[in-house]
């Protein structure tokens, strides 16, 4: 649907990552299996709107010549992320609560959705740029 109506791939990224952060904001509400469930369907979405958009997005920014570098990065990161944030949450959840680990994934998710936007910016400003030159 996304590819088939032209929708803009950076928009969909960064609305999984708001998802995302709704999803662990969820996660402090307590005492309702309700809202694990809806967290669960929340970040269900987010993940099918960030991830597979989000390798598209770094390649389509690659210059000529230079993709496999940037997929290179891309991985190298993605592959760190998924080393760093569960010793960064458990540690978290260790030295303070399961709520203050909620609180700073979910905060973190929100700084990404503000420089998603951002970056939304800059790329139409770099569109608008080119098409004037």
């Amino acid at each position: 649907y996304v590819e088939r109506k032209k929708i803009d791939k950076i928009k969909v990224v960064t609305l999984g990552c708001f998802l995302m952060a709704i999803s662990f904001f969820l996660l402090l509400v307590s005492g309702f299996t309700s809202v694990l469930v809806l967290m669960m369907i929340v970040m269900t979405f987010a993940e099918m709107f960030a991830f597979p958009f989000s390798n598209s997005v770094a390649l389509s920014r690659a210059p000529k010549g230079h993709e496999g570098r940037y997929m290179a990065i891309y991985t190298m990161s993605f592959s760190l992320a998924h080393i760093f944030s569960p010793m960064i949450g458990m540690e978290m959840i260790d030295k303070f609560s399961f709520s203050s680990n909620w609180i700073l994934m979910g905060s973190i998710g929100l700084i990404g959705t503000i420089l998603g936007i951002i970056t939304y910016q800059l790329v139409q400003k770099e569109i608008l740029k080119k098409q004037l030159s």
